[in-house]
């Protein structure tokens, strides 16, 4: 049987793939929320089960524009956009040490973009590795120390880019 490792941990071992999950934090495309709960309540309990921590939740939230009025509605009335805020904040407040993001500007605007890529690069100068999907070439261009682009599934190209230089970020 073949193994296969992340962040040291073996994906065959079934406990290690326990304790890995509390070690990764993923943030799909469509965000991963109770449509039926106020979004305050999926903040709540997605921090409760993941163990992480709720106040961070709601700072990080909070920069990216979710106010007290959104975060009292029911989920499904919030936009796309705001769902993504949501499961964003989410992520960072797990302070996982491997991040994978699938278009993670996706349904932003311009002032919510620029907090994302302060979280991630503030996540990265704390030593976490960041994965990320997207369709935009320039992306989170600061956070790419390596690219590769896929075509078909298989790898097109990969690069090794200058180290990024990330200071002056807001400490998440």
């Amino acid at each position: 049987c073949e193994k296969a490792f992340v962040l040291d941990n073996d994906l065959t071992d079934p406990r290690q793939r326990r304790v890995l999950k509390s070690r990764v934090g993923l943030m799909e495309h469509q965000p991963n929320l109770y449509a039926d709960l106020k979004a305050n309540e999926n903040l709540e309990l997605w921090t409760k089960l993941a163990r992480s921590d709720l106040q961070l939740c709601l700072e990080v939230a909070d920069r990216l524009g979710i106010g007290s009025n959104s975060l009292g509605q029911l989920t499904r009335d919030l936009s796309h956009g705001q769902r993504r805020k949501l499961s964003f904040a989410l992520l960072a407040a797990k302070r996982p040490e491997l991040w994978l993001l699938d278009e993670p500007l996706s349904g932003l605007d311009a002032a919510s973009q620029l907090v994302v890529s302060e979280v991630i690069g503030s996540a990265i100068s704390a030593g976490a590795t960041v994965i990320f999907a997207t369709h935009d070439p320039t992306a989170l261009a600061e956070h790419k120390p390596r690219e590769i682009e896929l075509v078909n599934g298989s790898v097109a190209e990969s690069s090794k880019l200058p180290a990024p230089n990330i200071g002056g970020n807001k400490d998440v």
